[in-house]
């Protein structure tokens, strides 16, 4: 009886045929083509490729496409439908089974490699014939994959050439693809089958890829080694996959060394096919290094040197080129991997000074998440127009001054042509400018890595968490991150207010350090603040911020710093407060009351036009 084998297609390989999609539809994906949403008449092309990202995206109206959802526009199925009628779209029915017995199906595939395409592709990729052969490598002619079968014929997972679609057999768990001699004391662990055929070539003893079977499956090693070392791919999902796997593998009592290759190659196939020599070095380097571990644990100083130092320093620097846009900010400082929090009371603009800060930390090319609590994308938007077109009716001294950090004219400084400035209750309703369409097109370029997620008063820290992770995990980017803001994160129904915002900072901080990101978070202040300069006690009911924050920044209004003030009555004070509210620039300072890595006590002014929702820096301040 001829045995059959199902082959599982699951939707993330279907995302890779996206761009075949766009060219069945005569669409060249080189280059800008009309946006494919049926509600958005673009008259000029405006929709383009994300090769990064398998989709489409919009930057005119914003909307983004993978090819299910183009398909599902084109033909109106959904669910099951839309992926049965995907796979016959795109030729993958005749995947779905094999018919033929499965040791004898793994002998023709390994007959079939000799010559085949699938061999000189793994011939370019720097692996031997000799390789290929002893470990159970093959090809299958009629669907052009290379399959790799696991040990003892139990097992196998074929690969297209053209793009890293795995495809497996259905309704079996994916086990450990292990090579070499599983009695060895040393094992290297990597995530995919080539990797691991290029170090087994090199002189490894032992090395199992885990593939898609999960770090769990570690824990069926028929022999656990005493030592191991974890080669990670130099991107951010392959970094996540190798903590994971050192996590797994320390639990089972296994001494473990993390590295990469170096910081030019992608992985262990990379530097294999640039030069073979280098791969056996970092083999044996490796292989010692790990042996010099006592424990393996980092809280002993040199193993961290030996295999966390170099890494940490390469996280810490990939912020030193980036700044806030704030001229006189980043001459106080440089933004490093840290939770910032942001404290003001009602109506200061703390929302208003960190979109702005999203916005020109977007301008620069990073990529940005603002969780917005408050209030819609439309509105921020709004905000973001009529912020630019304020910013280009500055005149020139006062622009250079914004983006250079230039000293200039405090007085130019306030000089906007108010007439042609539209706000942005006046851009929702309808109002024109002859500027307005130009800054639109504009604002769309400078929000182009900014992702404003509209969230809700139901909206909690675990979904703030699951949605940065799932985002580092698509697209392979980590991100600055704007949480907009504590007190309106929904509190746990098992804690008070004041606990729940305190394991809320906790969670953020977790989040910060798992990926050592830039993550500003905004806080309102207790109500004794409101007649008072900024400080930590402004901060105590809104959990451990003074002690968990890498930096802390609070916004005030510079006339309750002015002398005499604190002498005042308090309805004196109230009404010096309500003037300067009034007032149009508001006068605004930032403290700085924390920084846990470098100058930690600093005031920047700033002038903040309420009516177009933009900070500009005091050149007052510059030198303070």
């Amino acid at each position: 009886m001829i045995q059959h084998f199902e082959y599982k297609i699951e939707y993330k390989n279907l995302k890779n045929f996206l761009k075949d999609y766009l060219i069945l539809k005569g669409i060249n994906p080189d280059e800008k083509f009309r946006c494919l949403n049926p509600a958005h008449d673009d008259l000029h092309p405006s929709m383009q490729y994300d090769e990064k990202n398998l989709r489409v995206k919009c930057f005119s109206c914003g909307v983004a496409y993978d090819v299910l959802d183009l398909l599902e526009l084109e033909i109106g199925l959904h669910g099951t439908e839309l992926f049965n009628y995907a796979c016959k779209f795109f030729n993958l029915e005749d995947e779905k089974n094999l018919s033929e017995d499965r040791k004898k199906y793994l002998v023709q595939a390994r007959v079939a490699l000799k010559g085949s395409v699938g061999e000189k592709y793994l011939l370019s990729r720097g692996l031997m014939t000799e390789t290929l052969m002893k470990n159970n490598v093959g090809y299958d002619e009629k669907l052009q994959r290379i399959v790799f079968g696991y040990e003892g014929d139990k097992y196998f997972v074929t690969r297209n050439i053209q793009e890293k679609i795995y495809l497996k057999p259905k309704g079996e768990n994916e086990p450990l693809y292990e090579l070499g001699d599983k009695n060895s004391d040393l094992m290297f662990v990597t995530e995919g089958q080539i990797d691991a055929l290029s170090l087994i070539q090199v002189g490894a003893i032992r090395v199992v890829a885990i593939g898609g079977s999960g770090t769990k499956k570690l824990r069926e090693l028929s022999q656990k080694p005493k030592f191991a070392v974890v080669v990670q791919d130099n991107d951010i999902a392959g970094k996540n996959t190798g903590e994971n796997i050192k996590v797994e593998l320390e639990q089972q009592g296994i001494i473990c060394l993390l590295v990469n290759p170096p910081s030019e190659f992608k992985d262990s196939n990379d530097v294999l096919k640039a030069d073979v020599e280098s791969l056996k070095a970092l083999v044996l380097k490796w292989r010692d290094d790990v042996k010099l571990l006592k424990g393996g644990s980092m809280d002993n100083v040199k193993n961290f040197i030996r295999s966390a130092f170099a890494n940490e320093i390469k996280n810490f620097q990939r912020y030193k080129e980036i700044r806030t846009g704030y001229a006189n900010l980043d001459n106080e400082m440089i933004l490093y991997p840290g939770l910032y929090v942001l404290g003001a009371i009602s109506s200061l603009g703390k929302t208003t000074f960190a979109h702005q800060l999203a916005d020109q930390l977007s301008e620069q090319g990073n990529q940005v998440l603002y969780f917005s609590l408050e209030q819609s994308r439309l509105e921020l938007i709004s905000k973001g127009i009529s912020r630019l077109m304020a910013k280009k009716n500055l005149n020139v001294a006062s622009t250079r001054h914004l983006d250079s950090g230039k000293k200039s004219n405090s007085a130019s400084t306030r000089n906007l042509t108010q007439s042609k400035i539209l706000t942005a209750v006046e851009i929702m309703r309808g109002d024109s400018s002859n500027s307005l369409p130009e800054t639109i097109d504009e604002y769309a370029e400078v929000g182009e890595n900014e992702n404003i997620i509209e969230c809700n008063f139901e909206t909690n820290i675990d979904d703030v968490i699951s949605y940065v992770k799932n985002f580092i995990a698509e697209n392979n980017y980590l991100p600055v991150v704007i949480v907009d803001y504590l007190q309106v994160l929904r509190p746990s129904e098992q804690a008070g207010v004041r606990e729940s915002i305190d394991e809320n900072v906790k969670k953020l901080k977790k989040l910060q350090v798992e990926f050592k990101l830039v993550l500003l978070v905004i806080s309102s202040l207790n109500r004794l603040n409101y007649m008072n300069t900024v400080d930590f006690e402004s901060f105590k009911e809104s959990g451990g911020i003074e002690y968990t924050a890498d930096v802390v920044w609070g916004l005030q209004l510079k006339d309750i710093t002015k002398s005499g003030f604190e002498h005042k009555s308090v309805n004196e004070k109230r009404e010096i407060v309500r003037q300067a509210k009034l007032n149009n620039p508001r006068e605004i300072e930032l403290i700085c009351l924390k920084n846990r890595y470098g100058k930690s006590s600093y005031k920047c002014g700033f002038q903040y036009y309420t009516n177009y929702d933009l900070f500009i820096p005091d050149d007052v301040y510059l030198d303070f």
